[in-house]
């Protein structure tokens, strides 16, 4: 009776330590990471800045915001070749690919985001009048305002008004 009870606890033990290094090489697949801090070309920290990193191998993403000293931490992502990419307003997208992460690793980036393109657009309407080019005539209307205020030549109103067309 002793040795069935012996035999017992050590297949419960044996069972429990199977158990956990069955666990343990899962859960230390998911240790690596990303960290950066993102600056501008004259070093200073970039606030807000979209940082996604992309296993290439399975196109899963992670993303992240750059704080106010512009650091970010990528954490828990599965071993394999990556590509991160940098956005943030006013300036260019920082990208670079093939980045190797492996068990229990912190791979520090580097991005310094280059000052991106201001686009100006100014867009110009108006509505140009028709011309007739078949004909050789110039005419003008006049309103009734324009010929009220006009001053007469002698008492002769034609004569006024033909003062007011163009040459």
């Amino acid at each position: 009776m002793l040795s069935s009870s012996r035999s017992f606890v050590i297949r419960v033990f044996s069972l429990f330590i199977f158990a956990i290094l069955s666990f343990a090489p899962a859960a230390a697949q998911f240790k690596s990471a990303f960290e950066a801090t993102i600056v501008d070309p004259s070093g200073a920290a970039i606030a807000g800045a979209q940082v996604t990193v992309t296993n290439q191998d399975t196109q899963v993403q992670a993303s992240a915001i750059s704080d106010g000293q512009g650091y970010v931490h990528i954490r828990n992502l599965p071993l394999g070749i990556y590509r991160a990419e940098v956005k943030s307003a006013g300036f260019k997208a920082w990208l670079q690919s093939n980045i190797k992460l492996e068990g229990d690793q912190v791979r520090t980036l580097y991005p310094k985001l280059a000052i991106g393109e201001q686009v100006t657009s100014v867009t110009v309407t108006s509505e140009s009048e028709s011309v007739d080019t078949t004909r050789g005539n110039v005419g003008r209307t006049l309103e009734a305002k324009t010929v009220q205020d006009s001053p007469l030549i002698g008492e002769n109103l034609y004569a006024s008004i033909a003062t007011l067309a163009p040459v």
